[in-house]
């Protein structure tokens, strides 16, 4: 399963061989329960309206020109440092067998999704 997130807070509980795109900009996202071969990445996906949905769900985004703020910086890549909390509340990034519960989506790997601008388009 593949998804696509902006969300102020993600949690991903339970899931096996999921590749998830995401921006949170408040809050790393939380990978708990038994979760097993998840691959996490930036967001990549992009249309017109995008800054203003993203407006309106109330998530912290600043898509102007130029240098970006500190808080823009010091949070877009919070998909790389997920709170883990494994099964057992061992809060580590493996599972007792030794398989990593999460992994980080290697670049040559990573594909942009340009989303149409309407659905006649």
């Amino acid at each position: 399963m593949t998804v696509c997130v902006a969300a102020n807070q993600l949690r991903i509980g339970s899931c096996v061989d999921s590749l998830v795109h995401s921006y949170t900009p408040g809050f790393p996202p939380i990978v708990y329960g038994d979760t097993r071969s998840l691959r996490l990445a930036p967001h990549n996906a992009t249309y017109n309206m995008m800054s203003h949905h993203l407006k309106r769900a109330g998530i912290r985004f600043d898509a102007s020109e130029g240098k970006q703020p500190d808080w823009f910086m010091d949070n877009i890549n919070n998909f790389k440092k997920p709170i883990t909390f494994a099964k057992g509340d061992r809060a580590e990034s493996t599972d007792v067998s030794g398989n990593h519960s999460y992994t980080l989506l290697p670049h040559h790997d990573f594909n942009k999704m340009v989303l149409p601008n309407s659905m006649s388009d």
